[in-house]
């Protein structure tokens, strides 16, 4: 249920903006779109899972209608799609954060597109010398990592 804003209480809730063609008429009121649902599923999920929780800061839906996550920590966006496959997306993300991050470095990517299920895309921050980033090795057993982590979770 959508719920319209209280001059008297101030929710701890997960924003949601950009392309959201999600009716509001300022009353108690169902969702009517799909978007509308993906971004509550996407919410949802999040909200229960404590590491997601404190590292996801907004949902905003671009102009091609998908959902990206944008994070507390970092100057990137992940491109998350839609709310399918939230477990393999999420867990795909975490191997992530886990394998290369910390070989590369926070902000070594402007974009983290985890929209498939079995693949994660880093697109590289230009801002960033080359000579700042490590070597394709690492990117190389990052991705042999996350390919080992979905094949034992499935």
């Amino acid at each position: 249920m959508k719920i319209p804003l209280s001059a008297n209480f101030t929710a701890r809730v997960l924003a949601a903006n950009g392309y959201i063609d999600e009716l509001f008429a300022n009353r108690v009121d169902t969702l009517h779109t799909s978007l509308g649902m993906e971004l509550y599923k996407t919410a949802d999920y999040i909200r229960h899972d404590s590491l997601w929780d404190a590292q996801i800061a907004q949902i905003y839906v671009n102009k091609d209608r998908e959902l990206e996550l944008i994070p507390r920590v970092g100057n990137n966006r992940i491109l998350l799609g839609n709310a399918d496959s939230l477990d393999i997306k999420f867990r795909n993300l975490l191997a992530f954060y886990k394998k290369a991050l910390p070989q590369v470095g926070w902000d070594a990517y402007k974009t983290i597109n985890i929209k498939y299920p079995n693949q994660v895309v880093g697109v590289r921050n230009e801002k960033l010398e080359p000579d700042s980033l490590k070597s394709k090795t690492a990117t190389k057993d990052t991705t042999k990592a996350i390919k080992d982590t979905s094949q034992t979770k499935n």
